[in-house]
């Protein structure tokens, strides 16, 4: 598998903890946390280990990840 289509979560975290970690690294709150998951429809997901999630699901978190760091990002500029 090539490294562009590596995620970069651990498998053994949850997704909100994956969320969480990337939002404290860039400085975003957890309701922008929440706020992502909703948008992206993982809120039922969020409590599950990334190892159990699908493909297209950790697309998903991949996505909500850029939505938490990137929000925050463009409301710091």
């Amino acid at each position: 598998q090539m490294l562009a289509h590596q995620e970069g979560f651990r498998p053994g975290r949850t997704a909100r903890a994956e969320l969480t970690f990337q939002a404290r690294w860039f400085g975003a709150t957890e309701a922008a946390v929440t706020a992502a998951a909703k948008r992206l429809d993982l809120i039922p997901l969020l409590d599950l280990e990334v190892r159990v999630l699908s493909a297209g699901q950790r697309r998903r978190l991949a996505l909500a990840s850029l939505v938490v760091t990137w929000a925050n990002a463009r409301d710091i500029a």
